[in-house]
């Protein structure tokens, strides 16, 4: 079990991270990002502690935020990245302060006892029986057996707060750099719905249909259709952001291959040091084991094309330096097909969290100002620490894969890094 004290979460300045003195060479390793962003209740804070530490990183090596996506509270995260990405601080100051002064909740002391673990009682108490003033409150006449029998129009709880403080906070986003993609499932035909600025406004209606947990909160309706948080079904928004923005590719023609760093922030694991036992540590748990491994196939899937597009550029190289034959030219042929489908290379940077000590009691729900500043904190190391082993890693061979949490055994024979890979 993590020790529970905070001063392991200090945060480290980000000054810890050498810049590079080869200006010929940082604009070579200029990547394009994307971001994307887990849902998670109240552990969103953590995601704002995170964006602490990477936006100074991506702005001192150059990298370009070209899309962020999120689900859930990952939806807010990165709507309001989106808006407020190109201020100096990229927004961090902003996304800071509405975590902890427009979310925050100070607890009730139902349970007035001190120390942590009673504290997170208070703090899951709270948000479950006086919710959340900027994001829901709980609708008590629900809370019965009639309720029960009708729970999909009878939810334990309303989102019209939700509503509101994204109409305040974020307003609408449509048509601008980056973009930005926010999911939700489709209640009718179980499919995951990626909105998109490039196409569609996001309103704060979008935002609160992804963050529309079943059961708990009401499907919010757009254009005749409900929608569900889409955390409930289990691939990830990867393969849907990386198709539009190969779509824009496709519009510039023989362009050469982009460089893409796809940046997780994950707040799930799907490993645990301990056997739950309560219900409610079961629960978590299953959420953990849903959620924590969403992207590990995404990338399987991601690595045929990826071996395709080097084996092809391997092969192109080869053919510039052969007499012009029916054979170089039928390569050649080829290469331009191959660019023309906006095909990337794909390195991964993860940003994961570990649970804190009573996280098992209160997580999702606990929106005490203390709860959120630990986070925020916990954000700000974890990024740290995901930065440093993603430079290390960047100029190391055979080092360890995707997999978050444990390393992944090289195969035999190959000679190529698992980590960052070519996707």
């Amino acid at each position: 079990m993590p020790q529970s004290s905070d001063s392991q979460f200090k945060q480290r300045g980000v000054t810890a991270i050498s810049p590079r003195n080869d200006a010929a060479k940082d604009i070579a390793m200029s990547k394009k990002v994307v971001l994307l962003l887990q849902g998670g209740g109240a552990l969103g804070a953590f995601q704002c502690g995170a964006w602490k530490t990477l936006f100074p990183f991506m702005r001192e090596n150059g990298h370009e935020l070209v899309a962020v996506a999120g689900t859930s509270i990952g939806a807010v995260n990165a709507g309001l990245i989106a808006r407020h990405c190109h201020a100096a601080d990229g927004g961090s100051d902003m996304l800071e302060r509405f975590w902890r002064t427009v979310l925050a909740t100070a607890p009730i002391p139902f349970l007035p006892f001190p120390g942590e673990y009673w504290r997170a009682w208070n703090g899951l108490l709270t948000g479950l029986l006086l919710g959340n003033g900027a994001l829901f409150h709980p609708l008590y006449l629900h809370w019965n057996q009639i309720g029960d029998m009708f729970r999909f129009h009878m939810p334990l709880y309303q989102t019209e707060n939700a509503e509101q403080t994204l109409a305040q906070t974020f307003g609408e986003y449509h048509g601008r750099a980056p973009l930005l993609a926010v999911s939700a499932t489709d209640v009718a035909s179980g499919e995951a719905v990626l909105f998109n600025s490039a196409s569609q406004t996001i309103t704060p209606k979008v935002l609160a249909a992804s963050m529309a947990i079943p059961i708990l909160f009401p499907s919010v309706e757009l254009d005749g259709r409900h929608y569900w948080d889409a955390e409930v079904r289990s691939n990830s928004l990867l393969p849907d952001v990386f198709a539009l923005l190969r779509q824009q590719r496709q519009r510039q023609r023989h362009a050469k291959p982009s460089e893409f760093l796809v940046i997780v922030v994950d707040m799930f694991r799907p490993d645990a040091t301990s056997t739950p036992t309560t219900t409610i540590q079961s629960y978590y748990r299953l959420l953990d084991i849903v959620l924590g491994n969403k992207l590990k196939y995404d990338q399987r899937a991601f690595e045929t094309g990826n071996a395709y597009l080097e084996a092809m550029e391997r092969i192109h190289r080869l053919a510039s330096h052969e007499n012009r034959s029916p054979l170089t030219s039928a390569i050649g042929d080829e290469y331009k097909k191959v660019l023309a489908q906006g095909l990337a290379r794909v390195e991964f940077l993860h940003v994961g969290r570990r649970h804190f000590e009573y996280e098992y009691i209160s997580r999702d729900f606990d929106y005490s100002p203390q709860y959120i500043a630990r986070l925020i904190a916990q954000g700000v190391e974890s990024a740290s620490n995901a930065i440093k082993d993603y430079q290390q890693r960047d100029g190391t061979e055979g080092e360890s894969g995707f997999e978050p949490f444990h390393r992944v055994p090289r195969p035999s024979g190959s000679t190529k890094k698992h980590y960052p890979r070519l996707v």
